[in-house]
C-alpha cells in the first residue's frame, strides 16, 4: 500500500505525535470545515458555529448551559448579544487553538469574557498582559476590572496608581466620569489616597455626578457619606455649603468639633495628609559636657522640603531608641545624665503636639532593638549597665498597653558595635530583629564634635492640608 508523503512520515518517525496533539488538531480541522458542529454561538448578528462537547470540557458556564434542559441546550444556539463578534471569535480560536494575540485594545475585552466564561488559562493571560501594560492613563479602568471580577492582584496594583494620580484623574481623566457608583465609593474610601486636602474628593462626587445629573442624583447622598467632612478647613466648608444650598433635597448637618473629634468623626487622614520624615533622637556632641546638662533632643528631616525640625524635648537621656507605627513615635530606654538607666516609654502624638509616658518596661535598658510588628513593639538585648549585654526581650502592645516578656535571645549581644558617636540608623521592617547595636557609652575611642543621631527611624507626622484646628 503507498502511503502519501505527509502520512507516511508520521507512520514512519522515530517520535510519532501524541494523541493530544491528534485530538486537536483533528478539532480544528473539523471546525475550519465547518463539520459535525452541534451549537452556534450568535453575537449582534454573526454566527459561529462549533462544537458543545470542546466546549463543555473547557469552561463550566457552557458545561452547565448544555447539560441541564435550557433553551440552548434545545435548539443549538447560544445568543450573546452583549458581547462583541470579534470577541467571540478570539475566544473560539483560543478554545481550539489554545493561541491568542493580546493587544492594548483588546485585552480588557478578552479579560471580561474569560471571567464571563470561566477560561481561566485565558483570564490568567489577559491578566499577565494587563499588568504588564498597567499605566497612569489606564489606571482607572484596570481598577474597575479587578474590582468587579475579583482580580486581587490587578485591582492593587492599580490602586497604587490610582493613590498617587487620584487628584489629576478625578479633575481630567474622561474614564473617571465612566465609573459606576460602587467602584467610585470603593475609591473614594481609601485612605492610601495620596491627596493633601479632602476638599478633592469632595469635589471629585461633584465632577461625577454633574457629568449626569438626572441619573446620577440618587447617588449622590451616598458618594458624599464617603467625604470626610471634619477634614475639611472653614473655607473649604463655606465652598461645600454654597453647593448644597442648590439641592434642597440634599440636608448635610452639622457641628463644631475640636481636634481630636475631627480626626475621630472623619475616621482618619488621607496618605497624602501626612509629611514623611526621618527622626533622630538621642541628639548631642559626643562626650561634651552638655550631656550632663541638655535635654534629650529629637530632631526630624523632611526630605522633600529638606529641611529640619525639633519636637518637644525630652528629659535628660540618651541611648535610646526609637521605632514609628503609623503617626505615632516612640522612644524607649536610654541613659540618664546621672548614668542610670531608663525603663520608660513615650509615645509622641502630632495631632496633640507633645509626649505621653506609657507604661514603662520591666528591664532598664539602653542602645537595644527596638521594632514595630503587628501593632506591638519590641525591645530585646542591649545594655543594662555598662559591661553587662542583656539577652532578655519584652513586648509591648499597643491595644492593650501592657508589656509581656518575649523569647529570650539565644545568648547576651552587642551586634555590629558601633561607637555611639555614630548613627545608629536602621529602617527596620518585617526582618529578623536586631538584637542590640553600639557600644556601651563611654567606651568610644572617637573624638568627633559633630552633632550624631543616636536613633533614628521613618515617621509619618502632622496633617499638611488641614488649615488651623480649633
Amino acid at each position: 500500500m503507498n502511503f502519501p508523503l505527509d502520512q507516511y512520515e508520521d507512520v514512519m518517525g522515530d517520535e510519532p505525535k501524541p494523541l493530544h496533539q491528534y485530538i486537536r488538531e483533528g478539532l480544528q480541522q473539523l471546525h475550519q470545515d465547518h463539520l459535525l458542529c452541534d451549537t452556534t454561538i450568535v453575537a449582534k448578528g454573526e454566527r459561529f458555529p462549533c462544537h458543545r462537547m470542546l466546549l463543555s470540557a473547557i469552561n463550566p458556564y457552557f458545561r452547565a448551559m448544555f447539560s441541564n434542559p435550557f433553551r440552548e441546550s434545545q435548539d443549538g444556539e447560544v445568543l450573546l448579544p452583549d458581547i462583541d463578534p470579534s470577541v467571540i471569535q478570539a475566544v473560539l480560536n483560543y478554545c481550539y487553538t489554545e493561541q491568542i494575540t493580546l493587544t492594548p485594545g483588546t485585552a480588557q475585552d478578552l479579560f471580561v469574557a474569560a471571567s464571563r466564561f470561566q477560561i481561566l488559562p485565558l483570564l490568567e493571560s489577559c491578566s499577565r498582559f494587563l499588568l504588564e501594560h498597567l499605566s497612569p492613563e489606564n489606571c482607572l479602568s484596570l481598577y474597575e476590572l479587578g474590582y468587579a471580577h475579583g482580580d486581587l492582584t490587578l485591582l492593587q496594583e492599580a490602586k497604587n496608581l490610582v493613590n498617587v494620580h487620584f487628584k489629576r484623574l478625578s479633575q481630567e481623566d474622561k474614564t473617571f466620569l465612566d465609573l459606576n457608583p460602587s467602584t467610585l465609593a470603593n475609591i473614594i474610601s481609601l485612605d492610601s489616597l495620596a491627596i493633601s486636602s479632602e476638599l478633592i474628593v469632595y469635589r471629585a462626587v461633584w465632577r461625577w455626578v454633574t457629568a449626569q445629573s438626572a441619573v446620577r442624583l440618587p447617588f449622590l447622598g451616598q458618594l458624599l457619606s464617603h467625604v470626610r467632612f471634619p477634614l475639611l478647613t472653614e473655607e473649604e466648608l463655606r465652598e461645600v455649603q454654597a453647593d448644597v444650598t442648590r439641592y434642597r433635597e440634599l440636608r448635610l448637618r452639622w457641628k463644631r468639633l475640636n481636634r481630636q473629634e475631627r480626626l475621630r468623626e472623619s475616621r482618619g487622614l488621607r496618605r497624602g495628609m501626612y509629611v514623611t520624615s526621618i527622626v533622630c533622637v538621642d541628639l548631642f556632641n559626643m562626650e561634651g559636657p552638655e550631656l550632663k546638662t541638655k535635654d534629650f533632643q529629637v530632631g526630624y528631616y523632611d526630605p522633600q522640603a529638606e529641611t529640619w525640625g525639633k519636637l518637644p524635648l525630652l528629659k535628660c537621656l540618651y541611648c535610646a531608641r526609637c521605632v514609628a507605627v503609623g503617626d505615632k513615635l516612640y522612644v524607649t530606654g536610654g541613659v540618664h545624665t546621672d548614668d542610670t538607666y531608663s525603663n520608660t516609654l513615650h509615645e509622641y502624638s502630632p495631632l496633640r503636639g507633645r509626649w505621653t509616658e506609657l507604661p514603662s518596661m520591666s528591664v532598664a535598658r539602653a542602645s537595644h532593638g527596638f521594632l514595630a510588628c503587628n501593632q506591638r513593639l519590641f525591645a530585646v538585648g542591649g545594655w543594662c549597665k555598662y559591661e553587662d549585654y542583656l539577652s532578655t526581650g519584652e513586648c509591648f502592645d499597643l491595644a492593650e498597653k501592657s508589656w509581656s516578656p518575649s523569647p529570650a535571645c539565644p545568648w547576651p549581644s552587642a551586634i555590629s558595635p558601633q561607637p555611639p558617636s555614630r548613627a545608629s540608623s536602621t529602617w527596620w521592617e518585617a526582618s529578623p530583629i536586631p538584637w542590640a547595636r553600639g557600644t556601651p557609652p563611654g567606651r568610644s575611642s572617637s573624638t568627633t564634635s559633630w552633632p550624631t543621631c543616636g536613633a533614628k527611624c521613618f515617621w509619618t507626622t502632622n496633617a499638611t492640608g488641614l488649615g488651623p484646628w480649633p
